[in-house]
């Protein structure tokens, strides 16, 4: 099971033992603990999910993601080294902090130096959330990260040269995961979202390509070389989707097409595209748990 905790409500998925979606909502909530906790609690009572394994996606703001170059330690080492290199770039104080690492594949040449990616969140927030979820009759498994929610949604689509690069747009801003071979390669937050494509679509789509072509050319000259020819479009708040996938295709190097998730998971017939969108991260963090059983 997946849950995601965002700003207008909770989004629930729940996938059967044969990896098909079971369940995919998003449940109307006020943002916070008491509004999140009412809304899983109808989910966990409507559905018959009690003591279910839960992967819960932590808020955007809850946490801050870093791209760093990789120490030069030994792998044991490599956690420590991390927490004390993010010291320096994030405004949590070290000792009321969680932190952790997502390894980034090498790049191919000895040029271009290692990375990785530096996670640091609140403590106390994280232990809030895994109290809210124990508390609507959950049994928490891992908190995730939308940028990793999204790259479990990648991992569904075939890929073609370069890996693949999904945008996964907002009501306030866009983010760009780039995966291959099941890696994150690179996530970069835009700064388009739902809102600016509804006030102004032609100029914002622009605006949102130039920033896709900017990551795509950043991935390319300074990383891992030929980029991705494929950009699936995530929509997870309400804007002409359609427009959208025009403009940005008149306007990147690259093909763009809209993430249709039944061609890649067994959903029910009653769900609709919008139903699955608005639980869309909800989704990417059940696949995490996709190996085994209910999740």
């Amino acid at each position: 099971m997946g849950v995601a905790l965002g700003g207008r409500g909770v989004g629930v998925a729940v996938l059967n033992a044969s990896g098909g979606l079971e369940v995919a909502e998003h449940r109307p909530a006020d943002a916070g603990l008491d509004g999140w906790t009412g809304a899983l609690r109808a989910a966990v009572h409507d559905h018959g999910l009690q003591r279910c394994p839960c992967v819960a996606v932590a808020p955007r703001g809850s946490y801050q993601v870093q791209q760093l170059e990789a120490p030069a330690v030994p792998r044991e080492e490599l956690q420590t080294a991390v927490r004390w290199r993010l010291k320096d770039v994030v405004d949590v104080p070290l000792e009321q902090a969680v932190t952790d690492v997502i390894l980034v594949p090498p790049p191919p040449t000895r040029d271009v130096a290692n990375m990785l990616y530096g996670i640091v969140a609140r403590r106390q927030a994280m232990d809030e959330y895994a109290d809210m979820i124990d508390q609507a009759g959950l049994r928490l498994v891992a908190l995730e990260i939308r940028e990793m929610a999204v790259r479990n949604l990648a991992a569904l689509c075939p890929e073609q040269g370069g890996g693949i690069a999904v945008l996964a747009v907002d009501s306030d801003e866009g983010l760009l995961v780039v995966s291959r071979e099941d890696s994150l390669y690179l996530a970069r937050a835009l700064e388009i979202g739902g809102i600016h494509l509804r006030a102004d679509p032609s100029q914002a789509s622009e605006r949102l390509a130039l920033e896709v072509q900017r990551s795509l050319d950043y991935y390319d000259s300074q990383l891992y070389g030929a980029p991705p020819s494929r950009v699936v479009l995530l929509p997870l708040t309400e804007f002409d989707e359609a427009a959208v996938v025009g403009d940005l295709n008149a306007h990147l190097g690259a093909s763009v097409e809209m993430l249709q998730l039944e061609q890649w998971l067994e959903t029910p017939d009653s769900l609709s595209s919008g139903q699955q969108q608005r639980a869309a991260l909800a989704i990417g963090a059940a696949l995490r748990l996709r190996s085994g059983g209910r999740s």
